[in-house]
């Protein structure tokens, strides 16, 4: 929405006639008209792009990282569980809209489609915000570039949160404007409810809040009603993020007005020998369902005490903050780093890689939006420098802009920490384009707009003959990755090739030659499979995920004492992992040692109350020891952690069987086929029949 004129100062009315906004020849219906044809082509565009993604990238139903993370707690929520206890650790709005969706039986793809929809969604109002501050021209050629950009139109495809951060900030940025044009309490109050909401998607922005409010009041010359609109702008983003703070009180006791994790991110991106990108922390897990218990972990080693979850986050700011201030000279390196990967990184990403997807022929489809978001950020600079001039009527444009670069300044560079800018790069992006169709009439405008746009296809030349940022520096971890997604899908076969191209790649990478290993054990080719785990535990000794895929080869192979060595050799380097202790438990037990196969257990189970295997196993050792009633109640346990699981429903049955209540055993037993019928888990199946027709008959037998 437009100022007034007279509102307007000297600047701003020679922004008015800038040449973007000289741009308004098409009227209502024709931009509308163009709009409309713009979107029915997008949508076109993402529907194929969906249905190639279903069909050939094994990502499609395998979530990685944060995604599964996502996933996961959207399960959680969707089974009744609102809280697990522990303040939240992301901003929360995006997992509690994927539970309702969940709740509501939808999948994976529904997901999709739906992402798909917001993004059709944030075009719409890219173009409306844009027409209404820039001109007709600006509105439409923002919508366009967005439906071009690669990023976009891969994230809609994924299980992240930055997919809803998008028209929040859309909306956050329609709200603010008319605050400035009609300053009112309700329309600011308005403005801090969609800056609220943006933060729950999006914790940064909650650095919006005090910042537009302290906009306000100066817009309002720092008289007493501007001091009222700036307050119902506080009021109505705090209103927004009250029922986040509120869970995080409750749970920890402690004030977090949206997440508890910013101190290990800051610590990642500003270790000794940070390039400006993720990098992981010494003894902090990659995996993110397990990063802040390894977090606690440390500052309980290194400090002697617990702490509360305010304390290990600042623990992890100062250590960032103790490397930052410690070379001066590095860390404006690293700062320059961090930029030079906001506005050129076109390859990386720190969990999923699109480049390489589509390269690699996994999602062909994105070849439909070839733009990379750096070719425009440039162009988009030289509007943002040119706002810079009136900072009172472009301070929408300039705040959400900036929170973007300095969380990625701050923390690290990631295409997931840019994104939140990608509506304000789009439009004035945008701006820049509309200058340089002045050209014959406004060279002085033109010409510097056209170098600008020239800047961002430059960027990437100059990072390929840099060698910076090159697709193959990530190829093989991308290849490990896909071959990861297949294996969960249950295509070992498949996985293998994936693994040995990962290892073509780079010859010297353990983890893919790890899951080599495991993926050919699992196929029975086991002679291969020792010879790539021994290779792999040889490369990186110190990993521990090697050390037990080792341990279940040698342990399938039927070499116990060995594998008893490398699970060991796995728990000493990892003691905070359950599935390692388990898979130590397991050896134990079957070497009959019973006694510390239960400590393992239990300890697996301190770490992990809800982990269904150690469950099991723990009433497997529990059933061994002739203690029944602790048996059953463990086995209850790994049912209720993992109901689709036959095994352990099974074990119940014969229990129950074992202590005389026929019903229940032939109950619990029914129950067990059907889910391994269901699941074509036919030796399973086999077995619990042949038990079934041993009770039926007034027998019992083990499983």
């Amino acid at each position: 929405m437009s100022m007034p004129v007279n509102t307007l100062t000297a600047p701003e009315r020679t922004e008015r006639k800038s040449p973007s906004a000289a741009l308004r020849p098409w009227g209502p219906r024709r931009f509308w008209s163009v709009l409309i044809a713009i979107l029915a082509v997008a949508a076109i565009q993402r529907g194929f792009s969906l249905s190639d993604y279903l069909a050939n990238n094994p990502f499609a139903a395998s979530p990685r990282s944060d995604a599964l993370t996502y996933w996961n707690w959207a399960g959680r929520i969707a089974a009744g569980e609102w809280s697990d206890g522990q303040p939240f650790l992301s901003a929360p709005l995006y997992p509690y809209l994927l539970g309702a969706v969940r709740a509501a039986g939808g999948t994976l793809t529904a997901v999709c489609a739906l992402q798909i929809a917001l993004d059709l969604l944030t075009a719409l109002l890219l173009a409306r915000i844009g027409r209404q501050q820039f001109g007709d021209a600006a509105g439409l050629l923002a919508a366009a570039l967005f439906i071009l950009l690669t990023d976009p139109a891969s994230f809609s495809l994924r299980i992240l949160a930055q997919t809803i951060q998008l028209p929040l900030v859309c909306l956050a940025w329609s709200a603010l404007h008319p605050v400035q044009a009609h300053p009112s309490s309700v329309r600011s109050a308005l403005a801090g409810a969609a800056l609220g909401l943006l933060a729950l998607s999006y914790a940064p922005a909650i650095l919006c809040l005090p910042l537009a409010a302290g906009w306000v009041w100066w817009t309002g010359g720092f008289r007493l009603p501007a001091i009222g609109c700036a307050s119902a702008l506080l009021f109505g983003g705090a209103a927004a993020i009250a029922p986040a703070a509120v869970h995080n009180w409750r749970t920890s006791g402690e004030l977090i007005p949206i997440s508890a994790q910013g101190g290990v991110t800051f610590a990642q991106g500003n270790v000794p020998g940070a390039t400006g990108v993720y990098t992981p922390l010494p003894g902090i897990s990659i995996d993110r369902e397990r990063q802040n218990a390894d977090a606690r972990r440390v500052f309980r080693r290194e400090t002697g005490r617990d702490g509360t979850w305010g304390e290990v986050s600042r623990y992890f700011f100062e250590r960032g903050l103790s490397v930052l201030r410690a070379e001066p000279a590095t860390t404006a390196i690293l700062l320059a780093r961090k930029l030079w990967w906001y506005v050129s990184g076109h390859t990386y990403g720190d969990i999923y890689t699109p480049v390489l997807e589509r390269d690699e022929g996994l999602t062909r489809s994105l070849w439909l939006a070839p733009l990379p978001t750096p070719w425009l950020v440039p162009a988009a600079l030289f509007s943002l420098v040119a706002w810079l001039g009136s900072p009172r009527r472009r301070f929408p444009e300039l705040l959400l802009a900036a929170v973007p670069l300095f969380v990625t300044l701050a923390f690290f560079y990631s295409p997931r920490y840019r994104f939140p800018a990608v509506p304000v790069i789009c439009v004035a992006a945008a701006v820049t384009l509309a200058r340089v169709t002045h050209f014959r009439t406004r060279p002085l405008a033109a010409v510097p707009a056209t170098l600008a746009l020239a800047a961002g296809p430059a960027t990437t030349w100059i990072n390929a003959t840099g060698g910076f940022d090159r697709p193959d520096d990530y190829r093989a971890e991308f290849r490990n990755s896909v071959g990861v997604a297949l294996d969960i899908r249950g295509d070992v076969s498949s996985a293998t090739e994936w693994f040995r191209k990962a290892t073509a790649a780079e010859p010297g990478f353990a983890e893919a030659r790890a899951n080599l290993g495991d993926a050919l054990a699992r196929l029975g080719r086991m002679d291969e499979a020792l010879v790539e785990l021994e290779r792999a535990v040889q490369l990186d000794p110190g990993r521990a995920a090697s050390h037990d895929q080792f341990g279940r080869a040698l342990a399938q192979a039927r070499r116990l004492a060995e594998a008893t060595a490398q699970f060991e050799a796995a728990v000493g380097l990892d003691p905070e992992s359950p599935e390692f202790r388990t898979n130590l438990g397991n050896a134990y037990r079957l070497a009959g040692d019973l006694r510390r196969a239960e400590d393992q257990y239990r300890a697996a189970l301190r770490l992990a109350p809800r982990d269904a295997a150690a469950h099991a196993s723990l009433g497997s050792v529990l059933a061994q020891s002739g203690r029944i009633d602790e048996a059953l109640r463990a086995f209850q346990a790994a049912v209720a952690a993992r109901p689709d699981w036959a095994q352990p429903r099974a074990q119940i049955g014969l229990l129950l069987a074992e202590r005389g209540d026929r019903a229940g055993a032939l109950a619990a037993l029914r129950e067990a086929l059907a889910l391994a019928d269901r699941q074509g888990a036919t030796e399973m199946a086999r077995a619990i029949r042949e038990r079934l027709r041993e009770i039926e008959r007034g027998g019992a037998g083990n499983p």
